[in-house]
């Protein structure tokens, strides 16, 4: 799974506004925080965490943690704050913002491919 093809999985699952949340990574269903690992109990997730969900493909053999650290890269290229700070930036923005910003990674990594 190319970088392009993971951001556009999390861009995917971030498209309905009930799956995006701020303030951790990921949470179930009743809104409580749960371990990106967990992925049958991810209901929603920040930008950064939709990415970390997806290692948990990485174990069933899809991709490789090369493809998964250049999403990751592209992400915080795309954000216009310091690398480390993905999560922050999630909790400040608008969802709109998130999926631009992750619209524009799609493009940075296309352009790479």
């Amino acid at each position: 799974m190319k970088a392009s093809e993971r951001l556009v999985a999390a861009r995917k699952f971030l498209d309905d506004p009930q799956r995006w949340t701020t303030g951790v990574f990921c949470r179930d269903a009743s809104g409580d925080p749960v371990h990106w690992h967990e992925a049958d109990r991810v209901a929603s997730c920040c930008v950064y965490g939709a990415l970390l969900v997806q290692l948990n493909q990485l174990e069933e053999g899809v991709g490789t943690p090369g493809d998964h650290i250049e999403a990751c890269m592209l992400i915080c290229d795309a954000i216009p704050c310091e690398r480390g700070e993905v999560f922050k930036w999630n909790d400040t923005h608008t969802h709109t913002e998130v999926l631009a910003i992750i619209d524009r990674a799609i493009e940075l990594a296309r352009s790479r491919e």
